[in-house]
């Protein structure tokens, strides 16, 4: 990401649904960079267990979202409004 997402300004340009309603299920979508493209996540499958992310776009419009996946979410919101980085040590 080029922008800072976690500003006021720059929150739009990384988004997670909050899926804890239908129709609060919508595309992940990421924006890296001002008046870039938009890249959208619109359904995750797991090759076991199936679809566990779905917007409805590849879906016939059936959206869906496992817990894991909605828990998921939310901790990628709460990392975005409070980023923390792996920062290398100065050695001497």
């Amino acid at each position: 990401m080029r922008v800072n997402y976690a500003d006021e300004q720059g929150r739009d340009f990384l988004s997670f649904p909050k899926c804890d309603t239908n129709d609060r299920i919508y595309e992940i979508s990421a924006r890296p960079e001002r008046g870039g493209y938009v890249f959208w996540i619109k359904l995750i499958e797991d090759e076991e267990s199936g679809i566990i992310f779905s917007d409805g776009t590849f879906t016939a419009g059936q959206r869906h979202c496992t817990n894991a996946v909605r828990e998921w979410l939310a901790e990628c919101e709460v990392r975005k409004k409070n980023p923390v980085f792996h920062f290398a040590a100065d050695y001497i």
